[in-house]
């Protein structure tokens, strides 16, 4: 029997003094690869106060200030390989005025803030071709819209209050609506229509008032590549060519609640299952393109919550460096717990946290656990990770929920 991950040294807090008002912290962790210095009021330790770094490998990823335990100034936030940065102002812990968001050192997107809150929001695609516009009025309406690389119209959302409310539209690359709804505080709430390519009508599904089911369907392959009327005109000869069910979602209230149904390409039925809440649960049963049953799983959607990833279309959130710097990262700091490998307990751990607009890692929790003891060393060794990179949409840098599967194997 053989330990495979290596070991890790215990983070070390130093505590210098600086002067009567204030005192420097240095915290030092995973073997010094990460190093955070700020300042904290003598009288209150937890208030922070005065300028603010963080260093992953000797590299500057975060810089600032704060005052009264509020961001204040100009921040930077950076991928110690220049594969990420943001750059912009608080005014009294919010955001303000123009922010810059960088991949691989060209400017991604513009965001505008007033007092925490989107004023507008331009990003582009690497050609200069627009990505995303968005704009908002004082009162959080406005309109987002989202093009594709060609600089045709992809997405038109409408949104009241900085929440998705009204209209939401879909085109195809060849500028044919696909599907019309509505949305209500952030759900969707009613199904209008759906079309293929040359504008045939397509059934939505029943949704209406956030009841009901509502339809999905499969892009054919080969047409979605050609974007052009003309060439849509020709394949399809007035008939929904290859335009198969996908999924079929019911809703109650706005939520996913109810049967699920999921299609293969050629129209047979693929999944047949329930959802709760927006998760699975109960029995789930799985068909072969042919039809005959494969398999049944078993759900309950109070753990699927737990376990669910929440993901977005766009770049996820990432370790400083990719993953690959993660798994080293992982590899060099983390110890098998001696009591888990005195019982030879091994397995997969897997721990959930949040990664806000600027990659902070918050509210860690086990969402699969082997042991106890292996379940702090995960805590452990997220708590020891530097700050990562936020997850990013359409130009827009989010919060976001992520399941760090961490495996301890014993040989």
């Amino acid at each position: 029997m053989s330990l495979i991950i290596a070991c890790h040294l215990v983070g070390l807090s130093l505590l210098i003094s600086l002067n009567a008002q204030v005192k420097k912290i240095e915290n030092i962790k995973a073997l010094g690869a990460v190093e955070e210095t700020y300042f904290v009021l003598e009288s209150d330790s937890k208030i922070k106060e005065g300028l603010y770094t963080e260093k992953y490998r000797g590299i500057t990823i975060t810089k600032g200030k704060y005052e009264e335990n509020k961001r204040i100034g100009l921040w930077k936030f950076k991928d110690f390989q220049g594969k990420f940065e943001m750059v912009g102002i608080f005014v009294n812990g919010e955001k303000n005025g123009k922010w810059i968001c960088k991949d691989e050192h060209r400017i991604r997107s513009e965001i505008y803030y007033s007092n925490g809150k989107i004023d507008s929001l331009f990003s582009c695609y690497e050609d200069g071709q627009p990505e995303r516009i968005l704009r908002h009025d004082s009162n959080g309406d406005g309109i987002d819209s989202i093009y594709y690389e060609d600089g045709q119209l992809e997405l038109v959302v409408h949104k009241k209050n900085y929440c998705r409310d009204g209209l939401h539209l879909y085109y195809f690359k060849n500028g044919q609506l696909s599907t019309e709804s509505i949305y209500k505080d952030g759900k969707i709430n009613t199904a209008i229509s759906a079309f293929d390519f040359e504008g045939n009508p397509l059934d939505p599904g029943t949704l209406k008032d956030g009841n009901g089911t509502h339809i999905l369907y499969l892009i054919p392959e080969e047409s979605s590549k050609k974007n052009t009327k003309k060439s849509s005109k020709k394949e399809s000869k007035n008939k929904s060519i290859g335009f198969t069910k996908n999924q079929v979602r019911q809703y109650s209230n706005g939520d996913l609640d109810g049967p699920y149904e999921a299609y293969y390409d050629n129209g047979k039925i693929h999944i047949k299952g329930q959802l709760k809440n927006g998760f699975k649960d109960g029995t789930w049963n799985y068909y072969t393109e042919t039809e005959q049953f494969s398999r049944t799983e078993e759900f309950n959607y109070l753990d699927e919550i737990a376990l669910e990833y929440k993901t977005i279309d766009g770049i996820p959130p990432f370790f400083q460096g990719g993953e690959r710097e993660m798994m080293k990262f992982i590899y060099y700091n983390i110890v098998y717990p001696p009591n888990a490998k005195k019982n030879n307990i091994d397995g997969m751990a897997v721990c959930n946290f949040i990664t806000n607009e600027f990659g902070e890692i918050s509210d860690l929790k086990i969402v699969r656990s082997i042991s106890d003891d292996i379940d702090q060393e995960v805590f452990k060794i997220v708590h020891e990770m530097p700050r990562w990179n936020p997850a990013i949409q359409y130009g827009l840098p989010v919060c976001i929920s992520y399941n760090l599967p961490v495996r301890f194997k014993l040989e």
